[in-house]
């Protein structure tokens, strides 16, 4: 046998009889489990809709008749009815939802919106006892709110969707801002399951003024994919439901209602009112409407709706309190609005 191989032989039985005093020589005993590794379901589904980031957007309603002060609750007050025609009302928005923390076991959101609303209103000024459409038509309407959403899942079947904010609602502008006195709170705590990666719904309850005014309403939350990827559902009722239809990666179209709405601190019409009446307009709409979500690039989307606003509450409170959405209570005074089509457009930062 050639020399090379005499020392190829020599090391392997070396390292056999160093490996064997090794074993001998270790206590097994003392070996520790690796701890086991805990594993939580996702916060989202698969062929779920894309998850908007941030969105710019930019509404815009025909024209439509509005009738204000029947019903008055103004005491000594007196004004007269008065009806109008309003050309037009348009809103620009922006919606942020951005992860803050984000694990396997929580994910933190921090959530920030801000609405502007403009009236154009026909002969606004032709009841000066009641300035109610004159306010709208000079100052439209802002809200200005910021919350936290927390995902927290138990286990790889239940989560937990916490939500808490505050926002500001009123006649102001950003350079004349009302007193943070009227500062609205709002949350909800939902309970909830995933069966499997592409079905998770949940039961909970808000506090909320998606009706105009201050309410506690029961949510039920349910997010669904086809197998094929084709088709879903989006629902958080009552604020939502959506009917999901996936053309393909990039283009999608959902068809279903929104309910939204809440209350805003009149100041311009404060100022004319005596007796320390505190005017808060009861905002609440549900929008029958179609959307179309079109990728531009991998991140970013643009979408465009349409379909018909239908007032649900438009009327003037006395401060802020609970009343139910099917209240029958009086209020300050109450105002009709017809129920115009509407468009939106906006462009959306997705989350990859």
């Amino acid at each position: 046998m050639k020399p090379r191989y005499w020392l190829l032989l020599a090391a392997s039985l070396m390292g056999t009889t160093t490996l064997r005093a090794q074993e001998d020589d270790f206590d097994f005993s003392t070996l520790v489990p690796a701890e086991e590794v805990k594993a939580f379901c996702s916060n989202r589904i698969l062929g779920g809709i894309p998850q908007k980031l941030v969105s710019i957007g930019y509404d815009v309603q025909g024209s439509y008749d509005m009738n204000v002060g029947t019903n008055g609750n103004l005491g000594d007050v007196s004004f007269s009815e008065t009806d109008y025609q309003v050309n037009r009302t348009s809103e620009f928005r922006i919606d942020i939802q951005y992860p803050v923390i984000s694990k396997n076991n929580i994910t933190v959101a921090l959530q920030v919106n801000y609405l502007r609303t403009f009236y154009d209103i026909e002969n606004a000024t032709a009841n000066n006892e009641l300035p109610f459409a004159n306010t709208l038509d000079d100052n439209g309407l802002n809200s200005t709110s910021i919350s936290t959403v927390v995902f927290k899942p138990l286990n790889m079947t239940n989560f937990l969707i916490l939500q808490g904010g505050a926002t500001l609602n009123g006649d102001y502008t950003l350079a004349d801002m009302q007193p943070l006195a009227y500062t609205r709170w709002f949350g909800a705590a939902i309970f909830g399951w995933k069966p499997t990666e592409r079905k998770m719904w949940g039961l909970g309850i808000s506090r909320t003024y998606l009706g105009g005014a201050l309410n506690y309403l029961p949510v039920f939350y349910y997010q669904y994919a086809s197998t094929d990827g084709k088709w879903g559902l989006d629902v958080v009722l009552p604020s939502r439901l959506n009917v999901v239809y996936n053309f393909n990666k990039k283009t999608i179209l959902s068809l279903g209602h929104n309910f939204q709405g809440n209350t805003y601190r009149l100041n311009a019409l404060a100022d004319n009112l005596e007796g320390g009446v505190d005017p808060e307009l009861r905002r609440s709409e549900l929008r029958f409407r179609a959307i179309l979500d079109r990728a531009i690039t991998r991140t970013v989307w643009f979408s465009v709706q349409a379909g018909l606003r239908y007032n649900w509450e438009f009327n003037v409170d006395d401060g802020d309190f609970f009343r139910s959405l099917f209240s029958d209570d009086p209020y300050l005074f109450e105002n009709s609005l017809g129920n115009p089509v509407f468009a939106q457009f906006s462009i959306s930062w997705v989350s990859p």
